[in-house]
């Protein structure tokens, strides 16, 4: 069991982002993409996006279903590739391996293997990720049992302590196939910590969690954000986006209609909710016109 107080360590981010502290930790430039289809033709989902985020930048991406999201989430992964622009993570172009296992990713359809017990997931998608049999990339703190300052963490142990921080020690060694819904997202959370990521990429992490569960998702989000933790945060839940996030992008139609900080939000004369100052703002460019030609999905 992990010491009352353990928490998962983030030391090896803060020496990673310091030394490359000139390159951001993600960076969209100018990405527009087009769907090709037999039936419909061209379906445009992204026209001209630009995004950055830095060490420690929790972003919000919201908008409507269909607005982009997911889009903006495959090209990032290297899932599919933009008809133009570029996107790079860590300096390294989307879909590189290096950009890959920078990367911890959450999707919103969480797919699992039935079979493997949840210790077995998670050693399974730290050697997906490019973590070495037996060690993890992360530095010890010291408050690792038996583990000394400045040495290599066993994955065993970074294992046990995400699995005590996503709170899943009874289950850690039963089989998948026997997880409600929340134990299910708790692993998936889990799994996208496990490598060390500097970039988290959490599509509706929110999903299925109780409050308990949501409580230990944003001090899981939070303390890496204070380690140079770079978060992108794509989720229909505003009032957790609001709490957690710094800044906000409002993507519709494809298109990013702007970038604004949480006190921007809440200082607006549309009042302190960001549901509100979302819903305003897509009312407002409408009715404005401004989104008569973007894209449609």
């Amino acid at each position: 069991m992990t010491p009352a107080g353990s928490q998962v360590d983030f030391s090896r981010r803060i020496e990673c982002v310091s030394a490359v502290s000139n390159v951001p930790v993600l960076e969209i430039s100018g990405v527009t993409k087009v769907y090709e289809s037999r039936s419909a033709g061209a379906l445009p989902a992204l026209h001209d996006l630009s995004l950055r985020l830095e060490s420690g930048d929790v972003f919000g991406l919201v908008g409507l279903n269909g607005a982009g999201k997911s889009t903006t989430n495959k090209i990032i992964l290297g899932f599919t590739k933009p008809s133009s622009g570029s996107a790079t993570v860590c300096g390294h172009s989307a879909g590189t391996r290096s950009a890959r296992h920078s990367i911890g990713y959450l999707p919103e359809n969480l797919v699992l293997d039935e079979a493997l017990t949840g210790s077995e997931t998670l050693d399974y998608m730290a050697r997906l990720s490019g973590v070495t049999p037996g060690v993890s990339p992360g530095v010890s703190p010291g408050v690792s049992p038996g583990v000394s300052p400045g040495v290599a963490v066993p994955t065993a142990i970074r294992r046990t302590e995400l699995v005590a921080q996503v709170g899943l020690e009874a289950a850690e060694h039963r089989a998948v196939r026997g997880y409600s819904r929340g134990m299910r997202q708790r692993l998936g959370i889990a799994t996208a910590f496990i490598h060390d990521p500097r970039l988290l990429i959490l599509d509706e992490p929110f999903s299925g969690l109780d409050p308990r569960g949501r409580r230990m998702l944003r001090e899981l989000v939070l303390k890496a954000r204070d380690h140079g933790v770079a978060v992108l945060l794509t989720t229909h839940q505003l009032l957790e986006a609001q709490e957690l996030c710094s800044r906000f992008g409002i993507l519709h139609k494809g298109r990013l209609l702007g970038i604004w900080t949480r006190e921007e939000v809440q200082d607006s004369r549309t009042g302190t909710s960001l549901e509100h100052f979302f819903l305003e703002t897509l009312r407002l460019q409408v009715a404005s016109g401004d989104l008569a030609d973007g894209p449609l999905v």
